[in-house]
């Protein structure tokens, strides 16, 4: 099958390529969710200055991608400040505090920002408050130094000019890493640019900038120096690669821990010179270059800047557009599965133009995208089981065409790995050895995900407590207890453990031998149907095992926004009911739900069924 489907590819290319390129369009899922965004700084009890300052922060749409953000507002002490465009090809658009009011001087101050997707969906980000606003100016940001010369005696600068309320502009240097800082030019109010002549090519040549007013300086600008040695290595390992006909992705390693910024220049193949084409924001290692030529080599290279000016150049890497582009893969799902411990992915192949599939995955919003697995063609589902609880991860998947290039990649997908409690263990059973004296206890445990232990609970006598009676280590499957008080109906109920998480207690045994009032644990919960679009409907089924039951107590627990909430009572059913639908208001798009049942009479309640998970999806 595998080498039929392979010959077809070929065939398909090389007769039908005309009316694929014609024909074929890409179907994009509408975004549905809401934009994340979060603040680095300004802080709580940070200090601004009467002027512009800028608003360190990250945001993504609610595929975990910014193609689909549209515009930031911010807001200060309630009131609008501003609003600032998304810039559609710039990983972080900057954003600011314009604080121009005199009467916010020496006061403290709340802000907040929106953040708006391109179908006016927004979030809000947390309210920073407490933010001390000072008279002297806002400090200068961004200082670059290019030289202007050969010879290697002339120097420009340039800076962002943040304040509003500067006097002037003052330029310190020193020479040499010995030498001290000496302000050696003072330029006039909403200067951002100067040079620097008659410097000697042997010296390293320090330089930082700064505001000025009536009030006194601004804290300094970042420092940069002319023999562009960064405050880190170069960054190292640029790879280029070619994503269809009109688009080349390029990815490298960050080396330094102090950056500003990176700048990404490509080579004009037209007069052999490197043109600056993007620059980007600390911490950054990916860039997607767009709109190229079909069948064009680019040639790429990367240097960073931070405190120590601008670093080496990272390798050169080249690569060549394909002549068209192939479908890429879409509808991704990620969807944890906890019977598993595995995520599992699912998407849709819309080529047969590929020779294989290859899925990429982050940890948490900050993190990298790597390259964790491959699949054959065809295949169009994974499973990924070196997970962690408590951790969110992104994943992503792309062909690789049988022309030789890339496809671009699937939309992004997210999902959050609760800490699951452990199974409940099943089978558990008595049996009576010696008359009266010697009963034995069985179970059974039937789940991949460790444990640490189970925990035997013991009651004599109808009116006693249960209480712990023994701990077993997690490969005891039976016990042997020894009855002294013969008079009495002992009873059992056993939980598996693994630190401070439990399972459910299994159906309660006793030395009677039966089961109290009849009633037995539901068995097979399992999901009948889901609805994945709003309104959202889960359908549960279960086998009814108890004769004497009033009916069924039906408990839901949410797993959202990466903390556990306990199981809830969110129905009770009549007896012998084997089926409920779960349409409530609350379920979310993306939400992990845990079912389980437990039947019950005017006396008592039966043990739990066994759990049911069920993922809406993204």
């Amino acid at each position: 099958m595998k080498k039929t489907n392979y010959i077809m590819k070929y065939i398909l290319l090389a007769g039908f390529i005309i009316s694929l390129s014609a024909c074929v369009e890409t179907i994009t899922d509408p975004v549905t969710g809401t934009p994340t965004i979060e603040i680095y700084k300004p802080l709580e009890e940070d200090t601004v200055q009467l002027g512009k300052n800028r608003i360190y922060y990250d945001s993504y749409d609610a595929d975990g991608l910014k193609d689909n953000l549209s515009h930031f507002e911010v807001f200060i002490n309630g009131e609008s400040n501003g609003v600032f465009q998304h810039e559609q090809d710039s990983s972080i658009t900057p954003i600011y505090l314009n604080i121009t009011d005199n009467l916010l001087v020496n006061s403290r101050i709340s802000y907040y920002v929106l953040t708006y997707d391109k179908r006016g969906v927004h979030t809000k980000s947390i309210e920073i408050e407490d933010v001390f606003v000072d008279r002297s100016p806002a400090s200068p940001d961004g200082l670059v130094l290019q030289w202007q010369n050969e010879l290697g005696t002339i120097v420009n600068l340039v800076w962002n000019d943040n304040a509003t309320n500067e006097s002037n502009y003052e330029l310190w240097r020193k020479d040499g890493i010995e030498g001290d800082y000496k302000l050696i030019k003072t330029l006039s109010a909403d200067i951002f640019s100067t040079n620097d002549h008659g410097l000697q090519t042997f010296i390293n040549y320090y330089y930082k900038v700064r505001a000025t007013n009536a009030y006194g300086g601004s804290t300094f600008s970042n420092v940069v120096n002319s023999k562009g040695i960064a405050g880190g290595d170069a960054p190292s390992e640029l790879k280029a690669e070619a994503l269809g006909a009109t688009k080349i992705i390029l990815t490298w390693k960050d080396n330094s821990s102090d950056e500003l910024g990176f700048f990404v220049e490509r080579l004009n193949n037209n007069n052999g010179e490197w043109e600056k084409i993007k620059l980007l924001p600390s911490n950054t290692t990916e860039f997607l270059d767009q709109n190229l030529v079909a069948g064009n080599t680019y040639k790429y290279r990367v240097f960073s800047y931070s405190t120590d000016s601008q670093s080496a150049y990272s390798n050169e890497a080249q690569a060549t557009t394909a002549w068209q582009d192939v479908l890429a893969p879409d509808n991704l799902i990620a969807v944890f599965n906890p019977d598993l411990n595995a995520v599992i992915l699912n998407w849709k192949d819309k080529t047969v133009l590929e020779d294989g599939t290859y899925i990429e995955r982050k940890t948490g919003l900050g993190g990298m995208f790597v390259e964790i697995n491959s699949v054959d063609i065809d295949i169009e589902t994974y499973s990924d089981s070196l997970i962690e609880a408590g951790k969110t991860y992104y994943y992503r998947v792309r062909h690789h065409a049988v022309a030789g290039h890339y496809t671009e990649y699937s939309n992004t997908a997210v999902v959050f790995i609760p800490e699951t409690a452990p199974k409940q263990p099943t089978d558990f059973s008595i049996t009576e050895f010696t008359s009266g004296v010697l009963y034995g206890l069985t179970w059974k445990y039937n789940s991949t995900i460790e444990i640490d232990g189970f925990e035997l609970q013991r009651k004599i006598g109808e009116n006693g407590d249960f209480e712990t009676y023994k701990i077993f280590s997690s490969d005891t499957r039976a016990f042997n207890d020894s009855i002294s008080v013969q008079s009495e109906i002992h009873y059992y109920k056993l939980r598996s453990f693994r630190g401070t998480l439990l399972s459910d207690f299994t159906e309660i045994v006793s030395t009677s031998g039966s089961l109290i009032d009849g009633l037995e644990s539901p068995a097979n919960l399992s999901l009948v149907s889901l609805t994945s679009a709003v309104p959202y409907e889960i359908k549960i089924s279960w086998d009814d095992k108890s004769s004497q039951e009033y009916g069924f107590i039906i408990e839901r627990k949410d797993n959202i926004n990466s903390s556990i909430v306990e199981f809830r009572e969110i129905s009770r059913v009549g007896p012998n009911v084997k089926v409920y639908s779960d349409a409530s208001s609350l379920l979310v798009r993306g939400g992990l739900y845990t079912y389980r049942i437990r039947a019950y009479n005017a006396q008592n309640e039966s043990g739990n069924s066994n759990e049911l998970n069920v993922q809406i999806p993204w």
